[in-house]
């Protein structure tokens, strides 16, 4: 019989009794904090990332306060400029 069949898998498990289950249950609990780990990595990378771009934003006059601002100044010859260009 395949030693990796569920049946031997399933006989071998019964065999390691409490002490299995809890080795298994502390080694579940490893992987699935190494995983969250690399998740929270990754969502910190993500985060530094769009922080640069901001940053980057607001050096070149492009936040959102600024082309406010700019679009304010404007007034209503620019509302029409940007509809007679969208078109």
């Amino acid at each position: 019989m395949d030693p990796e069949s569920p049946e031997e898998l399933a006989k071998w498990t019964a065999e390691l009794g409490a002490a299995g289950d809890a080795a298994a249950a502390k080694m579940q609990a490893r992987q699935r904090a190494k995983m969250a780990k690399k998740d929270v990595d990754a969502l910190r990378a993500q985060l530094v990332a769009a922080e640069k771009e901001e940053e980057k934003a607001e050096e070149d006059g492009d936040s959102p306060e600024s082309l406010a601002a700019w679009t304010a100044e404007m007034g209503e010859k620019g509302d029409l400029c940007i509809a007679k260009a969208s078109y």
